[in-house]
C-alpha cells in the first residue's frame, strides 16, 4: 500500500530536504515529528520519503 500526501506551499530548501527525517533542535523547539514517524514506520518494515515536484 502506498499513501501519498501533497503540499502546495512554497516548499523547502535542498538542505532541509536532506535533513527532513533527522532529529534536530530548532530555535523554536525540537524537530521530532518526522523523525519519530520514520522510526515507527521503519519498525514495521515500511519506508517514508519526501521528494520535490
Amino acid at each position: 500500500m502506498k499513501i501519498s500526501i501533497e503540499d502546495n506551499s512554497q516548499g523547502i530548501g535542498s538542505k532541509m530536504m536532506r535533513d527532513l527525517f533527522k532529529k534536530f533542535k530548532s530555535t523554536d523547539g525540537y524537530g521530532l515529528g518526522l523523525y519519530i514517524s520514520r522510526k515507527i514506520i521503519e519498525a514495521h518494515g515500511r519506508s517514508i520519503w519526501a521528494d520535490k515536484k
